[in-house]
């Protein structure tokens, strides 16, 4: 059976806090959408066409405990990569989709307000 992943890691933001982001690098393109199709968790017909190069998927997950508290995992999405795309430009792309989502999401910076 052909290997479908090389590695896979995680990125963490920041290293002191929990969240992170998990990191997946496929040995060919078709083994990266096919994992692409195993790990995704929304259809968007976009990305269903895998005609990317590399592709960042946010997500969040809640951990229900028996006593129905509620507590959000620390896994906040995946960034897929196939072994010929891990280029500066793809790299640095996939991270900035991150660092966005965190900042976003994490941190709550609103892009929209003066404030920033």
């Amino acid at each position: 059976m052909p290997r479908t992943l090389l590695t896979r890691f995680r990125v963490k933001p920041y290293p002191m806090r929990p969240q992170y982001y998990a990191v997946r690098i496929s040995p060919t393109k078709a083994a990266m959408y096919a994992d692409y199709q195993r790990v995704k968790v929304v259809d968007d017909e976009v990305s269903d066409r895998c005609d990317f190069e590399a592709i960042f998927m946010p997500w969040r997950r809640l951990i229900i405990d028996a006593d129905g508290t509620e507590t959000e995992h620390p896994e906040h999405g995946a960034i897929l990569f196939y072994e010929k795309s891990i280029w500066t430009e793809t790299v640095s792309h996939e991270m900035t989709h991150a660092a966005v989502d965190y900042l976003e999401t994490v941190e709550g910076v609103d892009w929209e307000s003066p404030a920033g």
